[in-house]
Order: C-alpha cells, then structure tokens, then sequence
C-alpha cells in the first residue's frame, strides 16, 4: 500500500497513525490530511496532573493522532489524522473534547459512515465491503448507526406487517436478526439485533412497545 502525506514531515506522524491499517492491497493509495497543530495545547495547558490556575484555558494534553477514515474519491483512501485534545472541565474532569467530523471512538467519519449505509440499501453489505475497499464490520457499524438514528427520529405508528430475516455476519453460525416492516404504504427496515435467539426477538417487540406488538382484535 503507498501512502501521500500532505506534508512530507508528517511522515513519522503517518507511520504512527497508520500502523493498525490491514497493509492488503498494493495497489491501493492512501492520502492522510493533517488537521490542527499537534503538540500545541493552547495557553494555560500542561501534560500532567494538578490544579488549573485562574485565568487559565482549560487545556490539559493531547492523546495520540487517530485516523478517520473519510469518503474515498476515486477510489483513493482518504483518513483525517488529528490528536484529540482533552479539556479539563470544572464539572466534569477531565474529558476529550468533541470532534465534528467523529462521534465516540468510532475510526469512520460520520460522513462516510452515511456513505457506506446509503450504498448498503443498494448492494450486499460484502459487496460494499469489497467494492469500496473497507471491513465488512465498518459496513455494518454504519448501517447500526443509519438505524440507530432512525429508530430516534423514525413513526411507529401504523404497522400492521413485519417481516424477518436473518444474515450471517460471521463464521461459526453468528447471524443477525433484521425486522422490516413491509405495510403496503410503507417498506422499511425497523430494528437489527444480534444472535438468532428468542429473546433477540423479544427485546424488538419490547423496543417497539406493548400497545403497538399488541395483537389487534379480530372483528366477525
């Protein structure tokens, strides 16, 4: 795998970032864009422990650069290099501060994790995996986090038809449970659980409520 830094004295700063990437594919090329000003932590900021002076920012130390795999152009692979810095809130502690592009720990962009979960409804999730060079379980985390936002934002109300399916997700017989509903004014994916299980089935209608799973009267 070949690499092009944005900067020739980042190379180390790459090495560093990179060394958890699988180096599979030769013909692959990896551009890594460098956010921010590793090392500076403001004014007021330390590296260690003790207490924050008055007047001072709350800046504490930075963590070690962490890549963020972004929307590959061309087929070209593109990670955001940044090292987090953690502020010392007077509230809270000690925190890492919250990066726009990132959510959590997760090592996909927000950005090209919707990438990856819109090409998913069109293709296999393999598919996506293969075409589009990334792991099958970044394909699926992606679609986790597409369903985790809709069932936030999504109406339950109306569903009179559900359908379920499963698909491995690894070897050894480890499966996933998919719950659509398939109601005539509308087809969509409702919930994805792990293991092929009863109680993996029970925790859908438990997510779902017990007024809607309630099985309605049959009228003669």
């Amino acid at each position: 795998m070949r690499e092009v830094s944005s900067n020739r004295q980042s190379e180390k700063r790459d090495r560093d970032a990179t060394e958890d990437y699988p180096q599979s594919d030769p013909e692959v090329q990896v551009v890594c864009i460098h956010l921010g000003a590793p090392g500076r932590l403001g004014a007021g900021a330390r590296t260690g422990g003790g207490s924050r002076r008055a007047g001072q920012r709350p800046g504490y130390d930075r963590l070690q650069a962490r890549r963020f795999e972004f929307v590959p152009p061309w087929c070209i692979k593109v990670f955001l290099v940044y090292a987090p810095r953690r502020v010392d809130c007077p509230d809270c502690g000690v925190q890492v501060e919250q990066m726009p592009w990132a959510s959590g720990k997760h090592r996909l962009t927000e950005a090209y994790a919707w990438f990856l979960a819109r090409w998913a409804k069109r293709l296999s999730w393999k598919e996506v995996a293969v075409v589009f060079r990334s792991a099958w379980d970044s394909v699926f985390r992606s679609v986790e986090m597409a369903v985790e936002w809709g069932r936030a934002h999504q109406d339950l109300s109306g569903i009179q038809a559900i359908g379920i399916d499963e698909i491995s997700r690894q070897r050894g017989h480890r499966y996933l449970i998919l719950i659509y509903q398939f109601d005539r004014h509308c087809k969509r994916l409702l919930w994805v659980g792990n293991d092929r299980k009863t109680k993996t089935l029970l925790g859908f209608f438990r997510w779902l409520g017990k007024d809607r799973s309630a099985r309605p009267p049959i009228h003669l």
